[in-house]
């Protein structure tokens, strides 16, 4: 079975909000060879300032995960942690080590029964983790039902009637949809499924404490509180038909994070786990029949955002108890963006259009002045700048807790521009101070070539810095990040020529940094490796020439 459980949510709709269901099939490993962007006539100009801070701030190593890395993966780029989460989790029994597919597959059970807990997925995973010198980003259910065993499901034809369909070769496990295409209600939750109390994921957090040791002595270091609460409703509708409201997702998160804490007062909790946009104002309550329109929820709690109010409440948990129930805000995001028909995400192909709006979208995740090009824009005319939005919210209410990107992805694989995306975003996590952040499930094909760039240029461990001094975003062409790495004092710049057919003649003016640097970079012509190049002398600027579609890491010691 496979030790980290879940098919992720792909693509998401404002009109329906509908659950994509599916795991892309996108290459896992680096491509041999790579389709090409046509070249452009003419080179572009491009001149940069880049004011180097002081002393800097710390990078988190923990902006580097993922889901589904290989420990061959997870060695070579050294990474902290690795995310045992998905849709399949909220459903998981760690006892008998079996799920439920829920709406991403007929509401179908599945796994690989154990009768020995210590055999199941999150004291295996756990193991793993140790081996490795890493440890867990480990989520838990929190909806109040688990699988009761590998084989059941919920929506039997023969029990509840014809269906609109059911799963290939299995007549009688129906889709939960009647032949008008309207969802069967009233179904028997324990046709698949037991309670699980706060009590009984406690007790697992306790047997994978006796098995792994604690968070303090090198077991679990985060427990998370489930998986995008606010699409229960639909990913998990046979056990949980009625969309979560403001009080019960603030009172579930209470009662399992206390009883997690008790279990193992040293490890981290993690909470809220959105699914997107809509889901950080307003609750799955609000969204109706009317799609948002009348909010009642939201109305109900004075009219404050969501994510707002629930960080207003652990605020006030903190001043009773001493520590608010989580330690970390977890949020979750896939651009929406779409080009001739293809999503950011889940777009393939060479279509200039895709893959330039592609690069365009990670400033989602920072400026302040990008106003959306997907659906959220007929939402909202404010910037979605996310990750300072959700620090600010952070910073207003409920100051020390951290911030996670519990899942992203920004697709690309089958071509250099998920490199180039890729790259960007470990800048901008840098950039915005963010502490966790776990791509969904793992790089794939040129995705991979970003880890390398910033975790093993070298091919012996060479990592981008661990203090990061500045930066530069300059449109849609050039960006540049500036750390220093504390192990040796060495400057490290990565810069990124975007523009997917025209070279760049590149001067940047960083006051005060001098010397002479090697140089690594990824483009087109090689997806297997980074290749070394030329030594570049820099007297308080960077002058050189960059390829289109490239990425470079420049080590000045």
């Amino acid at each position: 079975m496979n030790e980290r459980i879940g098919i992720g949510l792909a693509s998401y709709g404002l009109a329906a909000l509908l659950v994509a269901g599916v795991c892309l099939a996108q290459p896992s490993a680096l491509p041999s060879a790579l389709p090409r962007f046509a070249a452009q006539p003419g080179k572009l100009t491009v001149n940069l300032t880049i004011k180097l801070l002081r002393d800097g701030y710390p990078i988190s190593d923990a902006i580097y995960c993922g889901a589904e890395l290989t420990a061959q993966q997870r060695r070579d780029y050294a990474l902290p942690l690795q995310r045992w989460g998905g849709n399949r989790s909220s459903r998981y029994n760690w006892k008998i080590n079996c799920d439920a597919a829920g709406h991403d597959w007929y509401f179908l059970n599945g796994g690989e029964p154990v009768n020995d807990p210590a055999q199941s997925g999150w004291i295996k995973a756990a193991r793993e983790s140790q081996r490795l010198n890493a440890s867990l980003y480990l989520t838990v259910p929190m909806l109040g039902w688990v699988a009761k065993d590998a084989t059941s499901y919920s929506f039997s034809v023969k029990k509840y009637g014809p269906q609109q369909g059911h799963e290939p070769g299995k007549p009688d496990v129906g889709n939960g949809r009647r032949p008008d295409g309207k969802p069967i209600t009233g179904n028997d939750p324990t046709d698949t499924s037991v309670p699980a109390p706060p009590e009984f994921i406690a007790e697992g957090v306790k047997a994978t404490v006796a098995a792994v040791g604690s968070a303090a002595k090198g077991g679990v270091r985060y427990w998370v509180l489930d998986n995008e609460p606010m699409l229960w409703h639909l990913t998990h509708r046979d056990v949980f038909p009625q969309p979560l409201g403001y009080d019960e997702f603030w009172q579930r998160t209470v009662r399992y994070a206390q009883a997690i804490r008790q279990a193992d007062p040293t490890a981290q909790i993690a909470g809220y786990c959105s699914w997107g946009w809509m889901d950080l104002f307003y609750s799955a309550k609000d969204q109706g029949d009317d799609n948002y329109q009348r909010k009642p929820d939201y109305h109900a709690h004075g009219q404050v955002p969501l994510a707002e109010w629930f960080l207003q409440q652990c605020a006030q948990y903190r001043l009773k108890h001493g520590r608010a129930p989580i330690d970390v805000f977890d949020i979750h995001w896939y651009p929406q963006a779409q080009a001739q028909g293809q999503n950011v995400y889940t777009g393939r192909g060479m279509a200039l259009a895709l893959n330039e709006l592609r690069l365009r979208s990670t400033r989602d995740l920072w400026d302040r002045t990008y106003r959306q090009e997907s659906w959220i824009s007929d939402v909202t005319a404010e910037p979605v700048a996310l990750i300072p939005r959700v620090r600010g919210w952070i910073a207003k209410h409920c100051p020390g807790l951290r911030l996670a990107l519990g899942e992203y992805n920004f697709g690309g694989s089958d071509n250099i521009t998920g490199a180039l995306a890729q790259a960007e975003l470990f800048g901008i996590f840098a950039q915005e101070k963010l502490d966790l952040a776990f791509i969904w499930t793992r790089p794939e094909g040129t995705q991979e070539l970003a880890w390398k760039l910033f975790r093993n240029y070298d091919g012996r461990g060479g990592r981008f810095g661990d203090r990061f001094l500045g930066s530069a975003i300059s449109d849609q062409h050039v960006s540049v990040f500036v750390a220093k790495r504390s192990t040796d004092a060495a400057h490290t710049v990565v810069l990124i020529n975007k523009n997917l057919g025209r070279a760049v003649d590149l001067s940047v003016a960083v006051p005060g940094l001098k010397g002479r640097a090697r140089t690594w970079a990824f483009d087109q012509d090689d997806p297997q490796q980074l290749r070394l190049g030329q030594p570049v002398t820099i007297e308080q600027t960077i002058r050189l020439t960059m390829p289109p579609a490239t990425a470079m890491i420049m080590v000045i010691d």
